[in-house]
């Protein structure tokens, strides 16, 4: 394996370009947490930015923390879109509203964007208000914000009918059937169903996904219940688009896209080769120029908009950086989007479709110029295979040439702002504050073998089987340390890992191999066989289906090996670092058997449960306590760095034990 160091391109040489600047003035300082915790957030991606249907405004809802009261605030914003772009809040809409699929939740919140009506006089969103979502609409100038729908069940999305009559609404359960199935099972109990599973909850799983649509009449208020057959809402069909370049990868893991364009004889496929592969969005102002956004370089990392004449059939690049762009929508003749670099984070820039320039319109971090920046590097890597990663490199705020820092890996996601890697437990910034390299990873993703798969769930196993998947993510890894050692940059013995959901699988890969890592952080269990009967049983027959056996099958079956050998609670001589466990109430469970090993063999661990949270940790008072213990555990163990926790103060004798035992 080869790794090349890619010089900063376009965006990117401006971003590091102001960090450097930024390092001649005394007067600034460093991120710290409380400072990623401060940042407004937007609170969708693809459908972030409404456009006015007169093209002049823009809405969208951003979000900040409030640690004190343990919650978010949302803010419906209006943004016009000529000089000098004047914002202003419409309406506030409360706390979080979390994602749900058939009564189970991940952590992660719901994307809401709001719409404009189509007379352009009424902008519709969804509320959170103790607890519920519901559907409310505003004036466009901030006057007479009111709820439409949502007493009896939550709003899960909704659509303006096309002659702004009324809204029709996709409803959740009603709360009283679900407060009453709850309530009959705490009191006379309850039989499993296919969907009891006993690693998320010991209660019954209820869908409250599930309820009517519902058209609401916006002079009368009338409601009436819908069926499928009369919504009336289909979207419009788009003139430009992409979509999987074939059917026999409609449903493949990874496609390769192609970029079509509706004509009036059907749709036109572009057969140039920009057209093909990683795309990811198209636009036509007309039907001689299609505009497309796709990931392009060194696996995709940088993101290039481009133009595609349907007259004579070529592509033009209109600009290439790295960046990331989400939530682009067409005016005229620019792209306004959604923008984040790997130190700057997002906001609406408008991007000319004549040159590619770059023009910021709304910055709600604008006082981000105030800190002082690291230098950031990109690395890159391809396998034997030609499965291709790379990795941003954070330097140590204060670096000086000529000398050996610790280095904490962060994973397992590098793209646009680099905040806290996945799950926003590991804040990248404040450990370059601290004095330390972070290797941020991008992780590879095994295209061929997904090409070759006949479905998504298929690769997956196969890859997982096999060892091909683990072994990749591991060989790129330590192919990023062995540059940096040969470098000199790095000091081999001080070297931490974190990791959530995948990225936990990789760290507990790496903690058995030869490289010793002084200190680890992991956010979620690994893989364990306890999962299996932990999971439910529609969990365990459509995973049968696709090839999955039981831990306890023939001894020398494929997948019980599998179960076997991945299991690190099987390995645990082999694991010889301290782990900081920082793990979710529903995930701990299967964590039990590895916990359990270490502590009978003396290991250094500690453990943290977060009541209430999900694969990921959702309430910010979580989120920043989970934070401060992983950066405090890795100063302990790669800086030797004793740390008080005014809300434990036990805490630091039993740190300084292990530590002692160690």
């Amino acid at each position: 394996m080869s790794v090349t160091r890619l010089a900063p391109v376009l965006a990117f040489i401006a971003c590091v370009g102001a960090s450097m600047v930024a390092h001649a003035d005394s007067s600034l300082r460093g991120v710290e947490i409380d400072d990623l915790t401060d940042l407004t957030e937007f609170t969708a991606r693809e459908r972030a930015l409404s456009l006015s249907p007169d093209g002049e405004r823009a809405a969208f809802i951003t979000r900040t923390r409030d640690i004190e009261a343990d919650a978010f605030t949302h803010h419906v914003i209006v943004l016009d879109l000529n000089a000098p772009f004047r914002s202003r809040s419409v309406a506030e809409a409360g706390d979080i509203i979390l994602s749900s699929t058939a009564g189970r939740h991940s952590g992660a919140a719901i994307e809401r964007a709001p719409l404009w009506s189509p007379d352009g006089h009424w902008i519709a969103y969804l509320s959170e208000h103790a607890g519920r979502a519901e559907l409310w609409r505003v004036h466009a100038d901030g006057r007479g914000a009111q709820r439409v729908l949502g007493a009896d069940a939550d709003v899960r999305r909704f659509r303006w009918t096309e002659n702004g009559a009324a809204i029709i609404a996709v409803t959740g359960a009603e709360r009283h059937d679900l407060e009453a199935g709850l309530s009959r099972a705490r009191r006379l109990g309850f039989r499993p169903t296919d969907s009891f599973e006993p690693i998320y909850s010991l209660d019954p799983i209820l869908d409250d996904t599930i309820g009517p649509i519902i058209r609401v009449d916006m002079r009368t208020r009338a409601l009436r219940t819908l069926n499928s057959e009369e919504d009336d809402t289909t979207p419009t069909q788009e003139r430009a688009w992409v979509a999987p370049r074939d059917s026999a990868q409609a449903d493949a893991w990874l496609p390769e896209l192609a970029l079509y364009h509706r004509t009036q004889s059907g749709a036109r496929r572009c057969a140039q080769s920009a057209c093909q592969g990683r795309l990811l969005r198209a636009w036509a102002n007309n039907d001689a120029e299609i505009y497309l956004q796709r990931e392009t370089g060194h696996n995709g990392a940088l993101t290039e908009i481009a133009i595609w004449s349907t007259v004579d059939d070529r592509v033009q690049s209109l600009r290439i950086a790295e960046e990331r762009l989400q939530g682009c929508v067409l005016r005229q003749m620019a792209l306004i989007c959604l923008q984040d670099t790997a130190l700057q984070p997002q906001r609406v820039v408008a991007i000319s479709l004549d040159d590619g320039a770059l023009t910021s319109i709304y910055d709600p971090n604008s006082n981000w110029s105030g800190f002082l920046l690291p230098r950031v590097e990109r690395l890159d890597t391809i396998n034997a295979t030609g499965e291709a990663s790379f990795a941003h490199l954070v330097y140590p705020l204060s670096y000086e040439e000529d000398r050996r820092y610790p280095l904490v890996i962060v994973q397992y996601r590098s793209r646009g702002f680099l905040r806290a890697g996945v799950g926003g437990e590991y804040p990248i910034l404040p450990l370059s504050t601290r004095g330390y390299f972070v290797l941020s990873i991008e992780r590879p993703e095994p295209r061929l073998a997904a090409a070759a798969a006949m479905s998504p769930q298929r690769a997956l196993l196969e890859t997982a089987l096999d060892g091909s998947e683990s072994h990749m993510k591991v060989e790129a890894i330590e192919s990023f340390l062995n540059t940096l050692e040969a470098r000199g940059l790095i000091d081999p013995e001080r070297i931490g890992v974190t990791g959530m959901s995948d990225g936990a699988e990789t760290l507990f890969d790496l903690l058995r191999t030869e490289r010793r890592y002084a200190v680890a952080v992991t956010s979620t269990p690994p893989s364990d066989p306890s999962s299996w009967w932990l999971r439910s049983r529609a969990f365990r027959q459509g995973r049968g289906r696709d090839g999955l056996t039981p831990p306890w099958g023939d001894v020398d079956a494929p997948w019980t090996a599998w179960w076997r050998d991945g299991s690190a609670a099987n390995h645990v001589d082999r694991i010889r670092t301290p782990i900081l466990f920082n793990l979710s109430e529903t995930e701990v469970l299967s964590a039990l058997p590895l916990l359990v090993r270490l502590e009978e063999r003396g290991a250094p661990y500690d453990l943290y449960i977060y009541p209430g949270a999900y694969h990921s940790k959702w309430r910010p008072a979580q989120v920043r306590a989970a934070q401060l213990r992983a950066l405090d555990w890795i100063d302990l163990w790669l800086s030797s760095k004793d740390s008080d926790d005014a809300d434990e103060p036990e805490r630091h004798q039993r740190w300084t034990e292990l530590r002692r035992r160690r």
